[in-house]
């Protein structure tokens, strides 16, 4: 099932409590990106929300926890978090995330 606007809405809302007010500008870049691999992965409304949710955990934290990130690997199957962190970050090791 797609995503209502209410669905986006109560995410973008997350995120941008999660990110603070210096990170407002990559809401939307973070729910399209999200959104985009849901898609193309085959994930419903659902999974890309929980999905969601382990991202936003992970941005609430010190560091990375391995749950938050099994969170969105488990929600969206067939995607390599470890590697997009490592891509985008120079490691996937949550002590240094």
């Amino acid at each position: 099932s797609a995503s209502t606007f209410g669905d986006l809405l109560r995410q973008g809302q997350g995120l941008a409590a999660a990110y603070g007010p210096q990170g407002l500008g990559r809401v939307l870049p973070t729910i399209r990106a999200f959104g985009d691999t849901a898609a193309a992965l085959g994930v419903d409304a659902e999974g890309l929300d929980r999905a969601l949710l382990g991202f936003r955990q992970v941005l609430g934290r010190d560091f990375a926890q391995q749950e938050d990130l099994n969170q969105i690997s488990e929600n969206l199957p067939g995607f390599d978090v470890r590697r997009a962190l490592k891509r985008q970050f120079g490691t996937a090791d949550t002590e240094e995330l």
